[in-house]
């Protein structure tokens, strides 16, 4: 058996997740002598080490052990990435899984928005997931799932407010 490190991410479509919900999922995952980070626009980030045959082995156990955490913790999303590398050596086996990269024409799609209006939700709307890739604006397909299935859609233009009629 090898110890392996396996870094993962949980989009949670959501802002933070409270103290107290962090402080669950951290406690269930003990065991596996987890770290955690969580970002402002709702991603959680664990560490964990495992012990497996092999790099495919270990992902599988520490995406479980996450898995079950998370719903202890209450915690929704989805595990969008997984890291894992051979804790004996900074440069040991690793593999990366990530789920497809969307830019904000395909976003808009999805969303069922103009690329136009897709940008602004990812400037101004305070859960929307940060992109992957900043230079051109790339996100995580799993992340924008999670934020469209919490997203509140208020649909047609905001009425106008007329003015007084002075007299």
């Amino acid at each position: 058996m090898i110890d392996w490190t396996v870094e993962m991410h949980r989009e949670t479509g959501g802002g933070e997740p409270g103290r107290h919900a962090l402080d669950a999922y951290l406690a269930a995952l003990t065991a596996q002598h987890a770290r955690v980070t969580a970002t402002a626009h709702g991603r959680v980030s664990p560490r964990l080490t495992v012990s497996a045959p092999d790099v495919a082995a270990a992902a599988r156990i520490a995406v479980s052990a996450e898995e079950t955490a998370a719903a202890a913790a209450g915690l929704e999303g989805v595990v969008t990435a997984v890291v894992a590398t051979d804790a004996s050596t900074p440069d040991g086996e690793a593999t990366w899984v990530r789920t497809p990269l969307l830019n904000l024409t395909a976003i808009g799609k999805r969303l069922g928005v103009s690329r136009q209006r897709a940008g602004q939700l990812a400037q101004d709307h305070p859960r929307f997931p940060a992109p992957v890739e900043a230079a051109v604006p790339l996100y995580e397909e799993a992340a924008i799932e999670a934020f469209a299935d919490a997203w509140d859609r208020k649909t047609g233009r905001p009425p106008r407010t007329r003015a007084a009629p002075s007299g």
